[in-house]
């Protein structure tokens, strides 16, 4: 990906869902396809937001980009909330 933006190619319509994907800023090339984890994690914390307001939330992930992005996506999600 790095490579390939210094390069100026564009790489369009990835089929993944890492946020890595998703950074227009430093890689303006490269464009997924899919939303990202955080868009996909946004709904997860709205329900506990609604139905589960005070949760102690236990998250399992696989240990790598894909399981990291949805663990970075859920703590940045759910420091945003409205506390009580």
């Amino acid at each position: 990906m790095k490579y390939l933006n210094a390069k100026k190619v564009p790489q369009l319509l990835i089929a993944a869902t890492g946020m890595k994907w998703a950074d227009p800023v430093n890689f303006p090339w490269t464009m997924a396809f899919l939303p990202s984890q955080k868009t996909g994690t946004a709904g997860y914390v709205r329900y506990l937001l609604k139905n589960r307001p005070a949760a102690k939330i236990g998250v399992l992930y696989q240990n790598d980009d894909f399981g990291k992005d949805y663990v970075k996506a859920l703590k940045e999600l759910w420091a945003t909330r409205p506390v009580p």
